[in-house]
């Protein structure tokens, strides 16, 4: 059976750190067959350092 695109269920997990209590999420995720997306707090002008492709939030102003 195909699956595509479309047919994938995906959560969006918003966390401050992307330590290995996190990364554990993933795991799991992929073993259910989940599209996982990480958002954290880090750089946007970094490029993916961690590999993980999460989107680059900022959850305080620094003004």
């Amino acid at each position: 059976m195909v699956q595509s695109q479309t047919d994938i269920a995906r959560v969006l997990l918003v966390a401050e750190t992307t330590g290995y209590q996190i990364r554990m999420f993933g795991d799991v995720a992929e073993r259910c067959g989940i599209s996982l997306i990480f958002a954290t707090d880090r750089c946007h002008q970094l490029d993916d350092p961690w590999r993980d492709a999460a989107v680059p939030i900022r959850f305080h102003n620094e003004e």
